[in-house]
């Protein structure tokens, strides 16, 4: 998956409406904004999921908050439930973010099939 896929399928689980370009009122551009059922919305081009840690600790946090944890075991990063049964599991990848990042996004796919 490419990131604007990975990224808007994390923005969707922490429960923000993802679009494509920005509203435009008068003229000017606004690429976050409370849309009119006051969901939060944002811009797709300026979702950094993928390469900023203050986006993606929230999404770690929220996870936490469902009843898993995050553990880093060597290389690894393994998501497991409160029963200690590993959920997800990825391989030293390319640095920290980047294997939070995966397996983030591996946990999000994996609950939305589960419910």
């Amino acid at each position: 998956m490419k990131y604007e896929t990975t990224n808007k399928l994390i923005a969707e689980f922490m429960g923000y409406q993802v679009v494509d370009s920005p509203k435009v009122i008068n003229g000017e551009n606004f690429f976050e904004y409370l849309d009119k059922n006051g969901v939060y919305t944002y811009c797709e081009s300026l979702l950094r999921y993928n390469d900023k840690w203050d986006w993606l600790m929230p999404v770690v946090g929220e996870i936490e908050s469902r009843g898993y944890w995050f553990n880093r075991i060597i290389g690894d990063v393994t998501i497991v439930d409160d029963n200690g049964v590993i959920v997800i599991s990825t391989p030293y990848s390319v640095g920290g973010h980047d294997m939070y990042y995966k397996a983030v996004v591996e946990f999000i796919k994996t609950y939305n099939d589960e419910q």
